[in-house]
């Protein structure tokens, strides 16, 4: 039988430490591939997502994305991992991109430091709120906590950025860091209100608004717990700003996710507000290559 090589490269991406952040694989000249071939070598690399470039033209690129059981409209963390790979070479301080994902077009910055360090910076659509009735007991039993270590004076609200999200603001971070939930029982609940993920969340101090703890469990898509996720912090900015838990300004906010489960991480979120109003969303951060390679193919 003949087999055919494409290269790819693994990386660590939404960290500066090796072996934090989520592990994301980028297969690259991907074009010939059907889409039956792109789930299998997913599910052979077997990563929380891989990625395939299928158009490298100048600063434009197209790419597709695939858990290891079913493609998703797009992915953060790979993302991050396939345009730190492509500005390896960069000489330019700052370059621009546009990457076309089934989810639409998607603008990308990455600027690189001193240390030629690359940060990837991508916009989202402004994410929207989706009407919802949580059950409050229901919920804190799944997430093994007491109902009163939930900020009551804050809504539980899901937002939709691409994947459905909802949101649970806990009294502090220390509750956020001790959460051990029963993930059937999350399962379960998500599978009832249409969502995919379930995040908890706490400021890391009292008067701080730009810094904050999260962990998304993401039980209906078959992963317990996600080490960093881009789209979900998206959807939490766009929840922040609507319940004034943020000023209305333009600013960065920054949130450690993953030390839980071994694998810290650091997301980066950036909102434009003109009026009143979020005008443009970026999320980013820094990714580190783990190992490279080629995939064979029949």
């Amino acid at each position: 039988m003949t087999f055919n090589e494409l290269p790819f490269s693994v990386y660590d991406c939404f960290t500066e430490d090796h072996f934090g952040g989520n592990v994301g694989v980028i297969v690259w000249n991907a074009e010939s591939l059907n889409e039956m071939q792109m789930q299998k070598i997913a599910k052979e690399f077997n990563a929380p997502v891989t990625g395939y470039v299928v158009r490298n033209e100048k600063n434009v690129i197209s790419a597709r994305f695939f858990m290891p059981t079913s493609e998703i409209a797009m992915c953060g963390h790979v993302t991050i991992g396939l345009f730190t790979d492509l500005s390896a070479d960069q000489l330019n301080h700052s370059k621009k991109y546009i990457l076309n994902v089934p989810s639409g077009k998607i603008y990308v910055d990455v600027i690189k430091n001193q240390n030629n360090i690359p940060t990837v910076m991508f916009s989202l659509d402004i994410p929207s709120p989706i009407e919802l009735n949580p059950d409050l007991i229901e919920l804190s039993k799944a997430l093994k906590i007491n109902i009163d270590d939930i900020n009551h004076s804050i809504p539980i609200e899901a937002y939709d950025s691409g994947l459905k999200h909802l949101f649970v603001n806990l009294i502090n971070e220390e509750k956020v860091h001790s959460l051990s939930p029963d993930f059937g029982d999350l399962k379960i609940i998500s599978n009832k209100l249409g969502i995919q993920t379930i995040a908890c969340f706490a400021f890391k101090s009292f008067n701080s608004s730009t810094n904050l703890r999260i962990r998304d469990f993401c039980p209906s898509l078959g992963v317990n717990e996600t080490p960093a996720s881009g789209t979900t912090n998206g959807a939490l900015i766009a929840y922040l700003f609507k319940n004034n838990l943020i000023q209305k300004a333009s600013q960065k906010i920054f949130a450690n996710q993953g030390s839980e489960i071994g694998r810290p991480s650091k997301i980066i979120s950036e909102i434009i507000v003109n009026d009143g109003l979020i005008t443009n969303l970026k999320i980013g951060g820094t990714a580190l290559l783990s190992y490279f390679g080629s995939v064979k193919y029949p």
